[in-house]
């Protein structure tokens, strides 16, 4: 059966208005914020607590994320590099947000709010995280979209082939018209990989087979000739063997230009956080809104710090490396930062169920 593989096409882009341009990342990430909101109003409510400390919360929580994301990326995966190139630190816009810096920036953010407006940091941590939980499955749909912190070869013909970086490289040549994939096997080859064919309609400026042929030869041949003993290689052609291309006129009189190559199925690893943190959403959600109250100070943040980390890791073993030093690390970057977390998530759990008394959201009664 051929068709197990999807191929992974998504443009990140929604629309965009000359250098403008609104990606669905951005817009997933704002979202979080949004409905986030919404969710503290609800909180708010019902326990009686005014919505003027709303704004400042929110704030607080949007700096906490974005910076702690993007120090935490720069510093987890690449102080090297950063340390050497400060001001690149501050290019948000460029990629590279890690969650457990955000998770760092945010009880860091909301401590500050704490200290200043007098409210509990437990009760606080409680309820944060149950729209922390749901921004993050926002987020993850974001890096599907952005085809990118995905996993490992599945070894199988099921999974996603990821041909973005492909796209994008031939969107940018003003002879493409349009471009268009296809699995043409159900065996793989290589023990992973699946064969696949690319067809580029080239514009009217191309006008004779010469032309297309050297499009193939000069640009496909370059794009598809990547090493396929790499294992983070998304696509490839067989260097052992000709690259094979045919040209053809389409019904309007232009050339289309169709390629072989081998695809990649790899594990859609951004599903699988998105499902898993919108699941643990749900459960806190539930638990508050059947329990309210009556729940100690510390159970809700030590469910989340224990089910969002231990899916983290186990999700993190089909995961591809984010820097290449990981290779030489017992456990991958993203599982040595998880641990910690899941041990704070036991011990706030272990140590609510010890307590007795209502939670409320003073701090002079934490």
């Amino acid at each position: 059966m051929i068709l197990n593989a999807v191929i992974w096409n998504a443009n990140p882009e929604i629309f965009s208005l000359g250098t403008l341009s609104l990606r669905w990342y951005g817009l997933l990430f704002a979202l979080g914020f949004v409905i986030g909101y919404f969710i503290f109003q609800n909180f708010f409510k019902r326990e009686g607590i005014a919505y003027e400390y709303l704004d400042k919360l929110l704030v607080y929580m949007a700096v906490g994320t974005i910076a702690g994301a993007r120090l935490g990326h720069c510093f987890f995966y690449d102080p090297k590099y950063y340390l050497s190139n400060p001001l690149e630190i501050l290019e948000v816009w460029k990629g590279g947000l890690a969650s457990h810096g955000a998770a760092i920036g945010i009880l860091l953010a909301l401590w500050l709010f704490v200290r200043k407006y007098k409210f509990s940091y437990l009760w606080l941590l409680d309820r944060i995280v149950i729209p922390v939980a749901l921004a993050g499955a926002f987020i993850r749909t974001g890096n599907l979209m952005n085809s990118e912190i995905y996993g490992v070869a599945t070894r199988s013909t099921r999974g996603f082939i990821y041909v973005h970086d492909l796209t994008r490289q031939l969107e940018r040549l003003k002879a493409v018209n349009s471009i268009h994939y296809r699995v043409t096997g159900d065996s793989l080859a290589d023990g992973r990989a699946l064969p696949m064919e690319v067809q580029v309609t080239l514009g009217s400026q191309l006008r004779d087979s010469s032309s297309a042929a050297l499009f193939a030869e000069l640009r496909l041949r370059e794009y598809l000739a990547n090493n396929p003993l790499v294992e983070e290689t998304d696509f490839y052609y067989p260097p052992d063997k000709d690259f094979r291309y045919k040209v053809e006129k389409n019904a309007k009189g232009r050339y289309v230009v169709t390629a072989y190559f081998m695809g990649v199925p790899k594990y859609p690893t951004q599903i699988f956080e998105a499902l898993s943190y919108f699941a643990i959403f749900l459960i806190l959600y539930g638990l508050y809104l059947k329990y309210g109250t009556r729940l100690n100070k510390g159970f809700l943040f030590g469910m989340f710090l224990m089910l969002v980390f231990a899916a983290r890791f186990l999700i993190e073993f089909i995961k591809e490396f984010q820097s290449a030093f990981e290779a030489n690390l017992p456990l991958n970057m993203g599982q040595l930062l998880s641990i910690p977390f899941i041990i704070a998530g036991v011990y706030f759990i272990v140590q609510s169920l010890r307590k007795k008394g209502k939670s409320v959201h003073f701090a002079e009664n934490a």
